[in-house]
């Protein structure tokens, strides 16, 4: 009897510890995530620059989601620079340097629609330009139609989910 209780107190306490390390983990790696940015290494301090972007998707808010989207889509085409490369960024340095490519803008876009409850999916295929030219190229989609900061498609080929 005293075998079976010591097993369950045991399994309990290996339980927990578990799920303590993986809160601790999740800590740890959110303090002391760096990255650079402007040639300066910077930690992350997520609840600064995600309240700063709150802010301002709350203030490109619509009349109705169609409009919200609009709003947000202009404000990312006109205040960030398109800047192409391989490597993906976090979310941070593309929101503090308001540049990058299409995913970065995509990713911009999809959470400053979230702040209003507005859901998008991430797609990625080809795109085509004007002379029939295809690139790899990520873009967000809601309810059928394609949110695309970038502009510079023609035709878009879905090839899955996500990014690249």
């Amino acid at each position: 009897m005293f075998t079976n209780i010591r097993g369950r107190i045991k399994k309990f306490i290996i339980i927990d510890m578990i799920i303590l390390f993986c809160i601790l983990s999740t800590i740890v790696v959110a303090k002391t995530y760096d990255f650079t940015i402007n040639g300066k290494t910077e930690v992350s301090n997520t609840l600064l620059w995600y309240n700063d972007m709150r802010e301002v998707s709350k203030n490109l808010k619509g009349d109705n989601d169609n409009e919200t989207i609009t709003n947000i889509l202009w404000y990312v085409r006109n205040n960030m620079q398109y800047e192409f490369y391989w490597d993906q960024r976090p979310l941070k340095a593309a929101w503090v340097e308001m540049r990058g490519d299409c995913t970065d803008g995509s990713r911009i876009i999809q959470r400053m629609l979230k702040v209003h409850n507005i859901r998008t999916k991430l797609a990625h295929g080809w795109c085509y330009d004007d002379y029939g030219d295809r690139v790899k190229h990520d873009w967000l989609e809601y309810k059928g139609y394609k949110i695309d900061w970038s502009n510079n498609c023609s035709k878009y080929v879905r090839r899955g989910s996500g990014v690249w």
